[in-house]
C-alpha cells in the first residue's frame, strides 16, 4: 500500500497566532502612545492656561498708571512676558472701555509652542479716596483780600473730557468763624457756593484722620519730587503726540498748543517735601506740599492740591481749580492780577484716576476665550 502524506495546519496556526499577538502588541503600543500624547496635550494645555492666567494677574499686580490710566476710551496697549524657568510665555492687550473699566486679554503659550489658551478679565480703577468737600478747606486761618474769588460751583475745565456739572459745594470749609477774615470783599461777596462758607468744628481731626492714609499713598506715587526750599515754573514739554515726562517742571496741561498737545493726558503727582514757590506757568495732576505753598505770577493748576502748611496767593495771583486743602490760606493778589480757587469734580477725578491702581471685579471678573 502506498503511503499518503497528510497536510498539517500547525505552521499556519503558528503564523496566525504570531500575527494576532503582533497585532495585540501593536494595539497596546498604539493605545499607550495615544494615552501619552493625550497626556502631553493636556499638560501643554494646562501650561498655556497657567501662562495666560499669569499674564492676566501680572498686569493687575504690576499695573502701570503712566501707560494704562493715560489711555483714552477705546485705546489699547500691549504687554508680554516670560514665566520663570522657561515654563511658558504670555502676551496680550489692555483695552480701556470707559473712565474706570478696562478689559485685559491674555494669551498664554506652553514652552514647546504646542498649545495656546486665552483669558479675558475685567478690572476697574480704584483711586485714592481724597475727597474735596469744598473749593478750599482750611483748619486754621483763611484771609481773602481784594481781587479774590472762591467758587464752590462745579467747574468743567476747558480741554477736559468732563461729564455734566454736578451740584455746588461750599466755597470755604473752616473750623470756626474766628479764623475767617475777608477784608477785600464785603459780606464775603467774593466767596460763592452752597453755602458760601461752612463751619465744621471737627474738620481738623477728621481731615487729619482721613488724609493720613491718602497722603502716604499719594506721596509714594510721586513722579515729580522737590526737596528743600524749591522754586518751580512749570510748562508742558513734548510734541503733538508725545510728552517728555522725565522733565520735573513738566506738569502737563489741559488745553495746550497743538505742538505740545501730547501732554494733555499727563497727570503727574507733584510732591514738595518742604516749601514750594511757584512763579507762574501751568499744570495739572496732584499737587502735594509738605510745607508752605507760595503762588504768584498767574500760575494755573487743575486737580487736587494738599498743603500741610500755609497757602499764599499774591502778586499776579493765580488760579487753582479742583479742590484745595491747607492748614491756612492767605489770598492777597496785587493789582497785576487776581486769585481764584474753584471747585471741579472733573479735575479731581481725572487726576486721581490717572494714578489709580486696578482691581478685578468682585464677581465674574474673568472668562476663558479659547
Amino acid at each position: 500500500m502506498p503511503r499518503h502524506r497528510s497536510r498539517g495546519i500547525a505552521l499556519a496556526a503558528s503564523v496566525f497566532a504570531l500575527a494576532l499577538i503582533a497585532a495585540l502588541i501593536a494595539g497596546a503600543f498604539f493605545a499607550a502612545r495615544q494615552e501619552m500624547r493625550l497626556g502631553e496635550n493636556v499638560q501643554s494645555a494646562e501650561r498655556s492656561f497657567d501662562a495666560a492666567e499669569a499674564g492676566l494677574h501680572s498686569v493687575v499686580a504690576q499695573w502701570d498708571p503712566g501707560t494704562y490710566d493715560g489711555l483714552s476710551p477705546g485705546g489699547s496697549a500691549s504687554f508680554s512676558g516670560l514665566l520663570p524657568g522657561g515654563s511658558g510665555s504670555f502676551s496680550g492687550t489692555v483695552l480701556r472701555l470707559n473712565r474706570r473699566l478696562f478689559l485685559i486679554r491674555s494669551t498664554g503659550q506652553d514652552p514647546g509652542g504646542v498649545s495656546l489658551r486665552s483669558l479675558a478679565g475685567l478690572v476697574r480703577l480704584m483711586p485714592v479716596p481724597l475727597v474735596s468737600g469744598a473749593a478750599i478747606s482750611v483748619t486754621g486761618q483763611f484771609v481773602a483780600g481784594a481781587g479774590t474769588l472762591v467758587r464752590g460751583e462745579d467747574q468743567r475745565p476747558l480741554g477736559m473730557d468732563c461729564p455734566a456739572a454736578g451740584s455746588a459745594v461750599p466755597g470755604v470749609a473752616i473750623t470756626d468763624a474766628g479764623g475767617l477774615s475777608v477784608p477785600g470783599c464785603a459780606d464775603s461777596s467774593c466767596i460763592h457756593g452752597d453755602p458760601p462758607v461752612r463751619f465744621v468744628p471737627a474738620l481738623g481731626d477728621s481731615a487729619a484722620r482721613e488724609d493720613a492714609a491718602a497722603w502716604a499713598a499719594l506721596t509714594a506715587m510721586a513722579t515729580n519730587v522737590y526737596d528743600g526750599e524749591a522754586t518751580a515754573n512749570p510748562s508742558p514739554v513734548g510734541t503733538s503726540t508725545t510728552c517728555d515726562t522725565s522733565t520735573r517742571d513738566n506738569w502737563g496741561e489741559t488745553a495746550v498748543p497743538a505742538d505740545v498737545a501730547g501732554c494733555t493726558r499727563h497727570y503727574p503727582v507733584i510732591y514738595a517735601r518742604g516749601n514750594l514757590r511757584v512763579t507762574g506757568g501751568s499744570g495739572q495732576g496732584i499737587l502735594l506740599v509738605g510745607g508752605d505753598l507760595d503762588v504768584e505770577g498767574g500760575f494755573t493748576f487743575y486737580g487736587p492740591v494738599v498743603v500741610r502748611g500755609r497757602l499764599t496767593m499774591r502778586g499776579g495771583g493765580g488760579r487753582l481749580t479742583g479742590g484745595v486743602e491747607a492748614s491756612s490760606a492767605v489770598l492777597l493778589p496785587g493789582e497785576a492780577g487776581s486769585a481764584e480757587i474753584g471747585f471741579s469734580r472733573c479735575a479731581v477725578a481725572n487726576a486721581l484716576l490717572s494714578r489709580a491702581p486696578a482691581i478685578p471685579l468682585a464677581e465674574r471678573s474673568w472668562a476663558e476665550l479659547f
